[in-house]
């Protein structure tokens, strides 16, 4: 069966969902409860590529700015937008 990619936006109502359970593959146990969300796990599909893209770039806009279609601008934005909610 396919996976399919994870978000924490509710594909009803928009609202973000909440992690409920965990599960092992290998042993079959499940975990029911309420667990931490990680930074991370809380951005858009694309918001984590774009992280992802940026850290294979060693960190430089420089770099991911030659190797993308946006340019110097347009990442500082982006990046700006990523890390204000971050320092709330």
């Amino acid at each position: 069966m396919a996976k399919k990619a994870q978000t924490s936006e509710c594909p009803y109502c928009g609202l973000t969902m909440q992690t409920a359970a965990m599960h092992c593959p290998a042993c079959q146990v499940r975990v029911e409860g309420v667990f931490a969300e990680s930074l991370l796990g809380r951005l858009s599909p694309e918001d984590q590529q774009f992280l992802l893209e940026f850290l294979l770039s060693n960190f430089s806009i420089k770099a991911l700015e030659e190797n993308s279609k946006f340019g110097y601008a347009a990442i500082r934005s982006r990046l700006d937008k990523l890390v204000h909610p971050v320092n709330e």
